[in-house]
């Protein structure tokens, strides 16, 4: 951890373990949440937050809008380079998103002071969590979550 904060590249190893956590292979999930912690304790908070928070809040976006992957295409003269481009962006299986942020939301256990300290944007994560994906399943609580999410809105102004 010393050495990454000593280098203009420190956000690269957290994002590398982040990426791990969609392997499909439990017993790398431990163990990857307790670097990812120590990266938590390790770096400036804004540098850990930039990259934990934006992927909580990718996680989110593909889940809601459920993206397929685009195969992109490389134009070239070289066939044998163009197909392993495209065979290099094709997944075999698709990645578990709901999965994914779900880790991310068991790593933030193991930070809670930092967890602490964003609130903010937990909390809008979490409600917005709470809205889509609670809601969609009990539609007599709409309402209700509706004028609560008023109100905390205003209460975010103050």
């Amino acid at each position: 951890m010393i050495m990454c904060n000593k280098t203009e590249f420190k956000t690269i190893p957290l994002r590398y373990m982040c990426g791990i956590l969609f392997i499909n292979f439990r017993l790398l999930w431990d163990p990857t949440l307790k670097v990812i912690e120590s990266h938590a304790h390790g770096l400036n908070v804004s540098y850990f937050w930039n990259v934990y928070g934006e992927e909580l809040k990718k996680a989110d976006c593909y889940i809601d809008n459920k993206k397929d992957f685009i195969v992109e295409k490389v134009d070239t003269s070289y066939s044998n380079l163009e197909h392993v481009f495209e065979n290099w962006q094709l997944f075999k299986s698709k990645p578990d998103f709901v999965n994914y942020r779900l880790l991310l939301w068991k790593g933030l256990q193991l930070f809670p002071d930092i967890a602490e300290m964003k609130t903010r944007d937990v909390s809008e994560l979490l409600l917005s969590f709470y809205e889509k994906e609670f809601m969609k399943h009990n539609p007599d609580m709409h309402s209700l979550a509706t004028s609560n999410r008023m109100i905390l809105k205003l209460l975010w102004k103050f």
